[in-house]
């Protein structure tokens, strides 16, 4: 698809302000493919966390380069998230002290008009639309896990002592599987996505992200939104890749056109429904009046209270 001509967009990996090295790492790439985006967050100290997010990222670029525009872009994420597990176990194999590494992703595909997004553990991507945000995808971690579950509530997983703790990731450590979104996203003019690491989100809310993508250009809302990641204790490294699109394709109506047409069109449904019962209604007591009064005529006689009619015996009728 060529529908989008123009993408705008913005990055910033700041260390945070309780570590002493920045283990997050990320990487933005054309091709015939498209435009790929990509945020890792390291795990397993710095030599281990940068080595696993560098080499996922390094990895998953140089699969791409041979990739052609008529590919499978859910397949080709697959396999470049698989080929950067495996070089990320090699690696630990072969050095004891990357042994405990490893590393999330998230990335986002963009051809024509057409999203592609696919990630593992809790890096996160979102969509800004119509001042409306959607997180696209669903955490990796143990407390996503007993949201989902209604063991406990979104904002109960905020504080929990568990927080943290993810359930998937690359690398020789537990489940590696990534997972790669099988919704058909089409990307239109002014459209947001946001990709980031747990850095950002450990104390910038849905909300805060969506106004300030709002106010901002793509490189000063980075800007903004590691400042007040930081401002807010910086806890973790803080990564942030944010693409608008700034040309492309429009949307016949927005959200809260579509949203208007559908209450308009249950309210006329909701008028012709009466309309037709009252219809009804009517049309029945109208059939009773005529019944009743019908009823009430009784069948006719003559003056002598015998029955009329032509079915009388002849008293001349033949013996």
């Amino acid at each position: 698809m060529s529908d989008i001509t123009k993408l705008e967009f913005g990055n910033k990996s700041d260390v945070g302000q309780k570590r002493k090295a920045n283990e997050d790492y990320f990487g933005s790439f054309k091709g015939e493919y498209g435009s790929l985006f990509i945020v890792c967050d390291g795990m397993g100290g710095y030599k281990g966390g940068r080595t696993a997010s560098t080499t996922a990222v390094e990895t998953i670029k140089n699969h791409f380069s041979s990739v052609k525009a008529d590919a499978n872009m859910r397949t080709e994420l697959y396999q470049a998230l698989k080929k950067a597990d495996a070089e990320i176990v090699k690696k630990a194999q072969e050095d004891p002290e990357l042994g405990r590494m490893g590393t999330t992703a998230v990335i986002a595909l963009i051809q024509g008009s057409q999203l592609f997004i696919a990630h593992i553990g809790d890096s996160r991507a979102y969509r800004v639309r119509d001042e409306e945000i959607e997180r696209l995808t669903r955490d990796h971690s143990f407390v996503e896990e007993l949201v989902a579950s209604a063991v406990i509530t979104p904002e109960q997983a905020e504080n929990h002592p568990k927080k943290n703790v993810i359930l998937r990731s690359l690398g020789p450590n537990g489940d590696s599987e990534p997972e790669v979104d099988a919704r058909d996203e089409v990307l239109f003019k002014d459209d947001i996505i946001v990709l980031c690491s747990d850095g950002l989100t450990g104390h910038v809310d849905d909300k805060e992200i969506r106004d300030i993508v709002l106010k901002n250009n793509p490189v000063k809302a980075c800007e903004e939104l590691v400042a007040l990641a930081n401002n807010r204790g910086g806890n973790d490294n803080i990564t942030v890749q944010v693409i608008k699109v700034a040309e492309g394709k429009k949307r016949a109506l927005s959200l809260k056109q579509q949203a208007m047409v559908k209450q308009l069109y249950g309210t006329v449904t909701a008028i012709i429904l009466v309309i037709i019962l009252w219809f009804i209604l009517a049309n029945n007591s109208k059939i009773a009046v005529i019944q009743k009064d019908n009823d009430s005529k009784g069948t006719p006689t003559d003056s002598t209270g015998t029955t009329s009619g032509s079915d009388k015996p002849d008293s001349g009728g033949q013996k």
